[in-house]
């Protein structure tokens, strides 16, 4: 649609200098059709490269995200850190660590993991979850709590 205004304006520019004969009117809307062009090259080169990059989900997905943990929550028993968004194209990921006590059975831990990511995935479908399952109680658990 850019294309069509650029067009249209030097048609216009042309067209109100030769019948006015303003000729200063043809280097303004020039003037004006290349601001234009600029701009329209400046959100093409941006969506374009937006596009590449991969960017956290938006502040409201990812409070969704949050409240689906707290709903799992139980301080002291089950916790969540190292939680973190991305958005590349279409697809969504998400990784995290959960805490969980440290004598649960390997599949107790897997099951809760399990459940979690599929209500993870209900909410959004296009939602790739990657989980690390980790001791409560022990204090090497809690030196990622940065990331």
């Amino acid at each position: 649609m850019a294309d069509v205004y650029t067009s249209v304006g030097v048609v216009v520019g042309l067209g109100l200098a030769w019948l006015t004969g303003w000729n200063w009117l043809d280097p303004v809307i020039a003037i004006l059709v290349g601001v234009n062009i600029l701009v329209v090259g400046y959100r093409l080169m941006s969506e374009s490269a937006s596009g590449l990059m991969d960017a956290t989900l938006s502040p409201e997905d990812n409070a969704r995200i949050q409240a689906i943990l707290d709903a799992h929550a139980e301080p002291g028993r089950i916790e969540f850190h190292a939680v973190r968004t991305r958005e590349s194209g279409a697809r969504q990921f998400m990784e995290m660590h959960m805490l969980v006590p440290g004598d649960w059975t390997v599949l107790r831990g897997h099951d809760a993991m399990e459940d979690l990511v599929e209500k993870i995935v209900a909410e959004f479908p296009a939602m790739r979850v990657t989980g690390h399952l980790e001791p409560v109680s022990d204090p090497r658990s809690y030196e990622d709590m940065a990331l």
